[in-house]
Protein backbone atom coordinates (compact mmCIF):
# COMPACT_ATOMS: atom_id res chain seq x y z
CA UNK A 1 0.00 0.00 0.00
CA UNK A 2 2.88 2.36 0.76
CA UNK A 3 4.26 1.98 -2.80
CA UNK A 4 0.82 2.83 -4.18
CA UNK A 5 0.67 6.05 -2.15
CA UNK A 6 4.16 7.10 -3.19
CA UNK A 7 3.42 6.35 -6.83
CA UNK A 8 0.31 8.53 -6.99
CA UNK A 9 1.26 11.18 -4.46
CA UNK A 10 1.47 13.87 -7.16
CA UNK A 11 -2.04 13.07 -8.35
CA UNK A 12 -3.33 13.14 -4.78
CA UNK A 13 -1.71 16.53 -4.15
CA UNK A 14 -3.09 17.82 -7.46
CA UNK A 15 -6.67 16.85 -6.57
CA UNK A 16 -6.35 18.64 -3.23
CA UNK A 17 -5.39 21.98 -4.80
CA UNK A 18 -8.32 24.02 -6.18
CA UNK A 19 -5.94 26.42 -7.96
CA UNK A 20 -4.24 23.55 -9.78
CA UNK A 21 -7.57 22.08 -10.87
CA UNK A 22 -8.85 25.45 -12.11
CA UNK A 23 -5.59 26.04 -14.02
CA UNK A 24 -5.80 22.58 -15.59
CA UNK A 25 -9.42 23.13 -16.65
CA UNK A 26 -8.59 26.53 -18.18
CA UNK A 27 -5.59 25.05 -20.01
CA UNK A 28 -7.66 22.14 -21.28
CA UNK A 29 -10.45 24.44 -22.48
CA UNK A 30 -7.88 26.63 -24.24
CA UNK A 31 -6.37 23.64 -26.00
CA UNK A 32 -9.78 22.30 -27.02
CA UNK A 33 -10.85 25.74 -28.24
CA UNK A 34 -7.67 26.09 -30.28
CA UNK A 35 -7.89 22.58 -31.72
CA UNK A 36 -11.51 22.96 -32.77
CA UNK A 37 -11.36 26.64 -33.75
CA UNK A 38 -12.76 26.12 -37.28
CA UNK A 39 -15.85 24.47 -35.78
CA UNK A 40 -16.32 26.72 -32.73
CA UNK A 41 -15.46 30.17 -34.07
CA UNK A 42 -18.40 32.16 -35.45
CA UNK A 43 -16.37 33.43 -38.44
CA UNK A 44 -13.01 32.69 -40.01
CA UNK A 45 -10.72 35.66 -39.25
CA UNK A 46 -8.65 34.85 -42.36
CA UNK A 47 -11.67 35.23 -44.67
CA UNK A 48 -11.61 38.88 -45.70
CA UNK A 49 -15.05 38.69 -47.29
CA UNK A 50 -16.66 38.06 -43.89
CA UNK A 51 -15.64 41.46 -42.45
CA UNK A 52 -17.56 44.70 -42.60
CA UNK A 53 -16.12 48.03 -41.52
CA UNK A 54 -19.63 48.95 -40.42
CA UNK A 55 -19.20 46.40 -37.61
CA UNK A 56 -15.99 48.03 -36.40
CA UNK A 57 -15.49 48.66 -32.68
CA UNK A 58 -18.73 47.04 -31.54
CA UNK A 59 -18.84 46.52 -27.75
CA UNK A 60 -19.26 43.10 -26.11
CA UNK A 61 -22.74 41.60 -26.05
CA UNK A 62 -23.39 42.49 -22.37
CA UNK A 63 -22.88 46.22 -22.94
CA UNK A 64 -25.39 48.56 -24.52
CA UNK A 65 -25.36 48.48 -28.34
CA UNK A 66 -23.68 45.06 -28.19
CA UNK A 67 -24.50 42.63 -30.97
CA UNK A 68 -25.32 39.01 -30.10
CA UNK A 69 -23.39 37.91 -33.20
CA UNK A 70 -20.13 39.20 -31.65
CA UNK A 71 -19.79 37.85 -28.10
CA UNK A 72 -16.70 39.89 -27.17
CA UNK A 73 -17.27 42.62 -29.74
CA UNK A 74 -15.17 43.54 -32.75
CA UNK A 75 -11.94 45.36 -33.46
CA UNK A 76 -11.56 48.47 -35.64
CA UNK A 77 -11.66 46.37 -38.84
CA UNK A 78 -14.89 44.59 -37.91
CA UNK A 79 -13.22 41.28 -37.05
CA UNK A 80 -14.81 39.14 -34.35
CA UNK A 81 -12.67 39.06 -31.18
CA UNK A 82 -13.71 35.51 -30.17
CA UNK A 83 -12.70 34.13 -33.56
CA UNK A 84 -9.40 36.00 -33.43
CA UNK A 85 -8.64 34.60 -29.96
CA UNK A 86 -9.45 31.02 -30.97
CA UNK A 87 -7.43 31.13 -34.19
CA UNK A 88 -4.60 32.98 -32.42
CA UNK A 89 -4.47 30.32 -29.72
CA UNK A 90 -4.31 27.71 -32.44
CA UNK A 91 -1.32 29.37 -34.05
CA UNK A 92 0.38 29.86 -30.68
CA UNK A 93 -0.04 26.19 -29.79
CA UNK A 94 1.38 25.11 -33.16
CA UNK A 95 4.43 27.33 -32.70
CA UNK A 96 4.92 26.23 -29.10
CA UNK A 97 4.65 22.52 -29.90
CA UNK A 98 7.00 22.93 -32.85
CA UNK A 99 9.60 24.68 -30.70
CA UNK A 100 9.25 22.01 -28.02
CA UNK A 101 9.69 19.22 -30.60
CA UNK A 102 12.81 20.82 -32.09
CA UNK A 103 14.29 21.38 -28.62
CA UNK A 104 13.55 17.79 -27.57
CA UNK A 105 15.06 16.31 -30.73
CA UNK A 106 18.18 18.45 -30.45
CA UNK A 107 18.52 17.89 -26.70
CA UNK A 108 18.11 14.12 -26.87
CA UNK A 109 20.36 13.83 -29.92
CA UNK A 110 23.14 15.93 -28.44
CA UNK A 111 22.78 14.24 -25.06
CA UNK A 112 23.08 10.80 -26.65
CA UNK A 113 26.11 11.86 -28.68
CA UNK A 114 27.68 13.45 -25.61
CA UNK A 115 27.14 10.36 -23.50
CA UNK A 116 28.29 7.93 -26.18
CA UNK A 117 31.46 9.70 -27.28
CA UNK A 118 32.34 11.48 -24.01
CA UNK A 119 35.59 13.42 -23.61
CA UNK A 120 36.00 16.33 -26.03
CA UNK A 121 32.53 15.90 -27.57
CA UNK A 122 30.94 15.96 -24.12
CA UNK A 123 32.90 19.05 -23.16
CA UNK A 124 31.93 20.92 -26.35
CA UNK A 125 28.24 19.95 -26.09
CA UNK A 126 28.11 21.04 -22.44
CA UNK A 127 29.78 24.39 -23.21
CA UNK A 128 27.34 25.05 -26.05
CA UNK A 129 24.42 24.06 -23.81
CA UNK A 130 25.75 26.36 -21.11
CA UNK A 131 25.83 29.29 -23.50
Amino acid sequence: MNAFIKRYEGLWLFTRSPAAIIAAVVALLSIIGAAFAPFIAPVNPYDLASFSLMNGLLPPVWESFGNSKFLLGTDDQGRDIVSSILYGARLSLIIGLSAMTVAAVLGVGLGLASGYYGGQVDMIVMRVAGI
